[in-house]
Order: structure tokens, then C-alpha cells, then sequence
């Protein structure tokens, strides 16, 4: 059986829609047991969060059952987005 490919976000930024990324991190690596992530990022009350899946409500259930998540986003100085860390408690 074939290993499920694990993905990563990553961001990237530029100056120019005609350059290559000059800045590239991760942002949320794989989640759990879950291969894909799809996420959201929202401002709400002067706060940003990054909202994403993971598998954690059903560990052993594979990649189709998946737990909505929501965490708090911070950005560097420079006004790129720092690594989400992951939490079980999510925001408050």
C-alpha cells in the first residue's frame, strides 16, 4: 500500500507579481492522521486566526474524518506570518 502524501502550507511573498517568492515558510505542518489541509484565515475584533482540519476527534478513522480547528495568527515585524501552533484548546 502506497504511504498518503502529507502536505504542508506554505507561504510565500514577493515584490512583483513577476518575481520569484523571495520569502518562503511554513505556516502549519500535516496535521495528525488527516494528509490535506484546507485553511482560512480571518481578522475579527483586531485579531487574526487561522482556522484548518485535523483528525484528532477520530485518530484511527484515517484522512475522511476530519476535526475543524481554530488558532490565533501572529505576524513577524516584516509582516509575515509566523508558524501556527497547533493547540487541542484552540482560542478563547
Amino acid at each position: 500500500m502506497q504511504k498518503p502524501l502529507l502536505l504542508s502550507v506554505l507561504l510565500a511573498g514577493t515584490l512583483s507579481v513577476f518575481a520569484h517568492p523571495a520569502n518562503t515558510d511554513t505556516v502549519i505542518h500535516p496535521t495528525g492522521n488527516s494528509n490535506t489541509n484546507h485553511q482560512a484565515i480571518i481578522g475579527f475584533k483586531g485579531k487574526s486566526y487561522f482556522i484548518y482540519h485535523n483528525g484528532a476527534l477520530v485518530p484511527d478513522a484515517g484522512s475522511f474524518h476530519r476535526s475543524a480547528c481554530i488558532d490565533y495568527l501572529y505576524y513577524n515585524p516584516d509582516g509575515m506570518m509566523k508558524r501556527v501552533v497547533m493547540t487541542s484548546e484552540g482560542v478563547q
